[in-house]
């Protein structure tokens, strides 16, 4: 695969994302609709952070947060636009832009959960796996010791792993226990 290729493929997205949040946007904001478009991009933020702090899901689905993927990537361009119609003030412009949010969040993490650990360099799925099983060890874990022992596993097979996309290892402990 060619620069060129993931190029074509970015440009193609974009345009698949954009053309898809043109279908889907009201023409006007619905009469009695209680998500503003504010709202709505609040709501795909805070899915998309509960997401970043799951560490099942992070390891999993890792592309959600690979901004090299191109799918994440429009996604992550469609939260700046969405911050620039916001500031523009043009209604029109602002609802268009929260539904290409949602859209491309949508898609983002449609593909991010279709391609799970292949996402991933193939030399690094082996220890992704073993990490998913560590961590999915801790879960089931019936002493403290057992599941510390667990993530200190995940944690040294992450840090082995220096994904930038991946938990950082010293995040393992919070993301487990959600504090």
């Amino acid at each position: 695969m060619t620069t060129h290729d993931d190029g074509a493929r970015t440009q193609a997205a974009g345009r698949l994302t954009g053309w898809l949040a043109g279908l889907l946007r009201p023409a006007a904001p619905v009469a009695g609709s209680a998500a503003t478009p504010s709202a709505k991009v609040a709501a795909v933020a805070a899915e998309h952070h509960g997401l970043a702090g799951d560490l099942l899901y992070r390891i999993e689905n890792s592309a959600l947060f690979d901004d090299a993927a191109p799918l994440t990537r429009e996604f992550q361009l469609a939260l700046m636009r969405w911050e620039d119609a916001r500031d523009a003030g043009d209604e029109e412009t602002v609802h268009r832009a929260a539904a290409e949010v949602e859209l491309s969040f949508r898609t983002a993490k449609s593909n991010a959960e279709t391609l799970g650990l292949t996402h991933l360099p193939v030399v690094a799925r082996a220890k992704a796996r073993k990490a998913l099983d560590r961590a999915r060890l801790a879960m089931r874990a019936t002493s403290a010791e057992e599941r510390e022992a667990a993530l200190a596993h995940v944690a040294a097979l992450l840090d082995a792993l220096e994904l930038y996309y991946l938990p950082a290892p010293a995040d393992v402990p919070r993301m487990f226990t959600g504090s």
